[in-house]
């Protein structure tokens, strides 16, 4: 499952305020195949140092 979010931030930048279009990725994906997720992120992303945080979840108990 994957969703893209486009948005429009500002944030401080090389002492300039950056004004960006940007996207937002949300997927979710295993334990096992995190590494390979992250890995491809890293490899086709436009910037040097992509922002990615991994979030751990335990599904509720009727969905498992």
């Amino acid at each position: 499952m994957i969703f893209i979010y486009i948005t429009n931030p500002l944030y401080p930048w090389k002492g300039e305020v950056a004004d960006e279009t940007e996207c937002i990725l949300i997927t979710k994906t295993t334990k096992e195949n995190y590494e390979k997720v992250k890995n491809e992120v890293e490899e086709i992303h436009s910037y040097t140092i992509p922002y990615i945080i991994k979030i751990p979840v335990e599904p509720n108990s009727k969905y498992s």
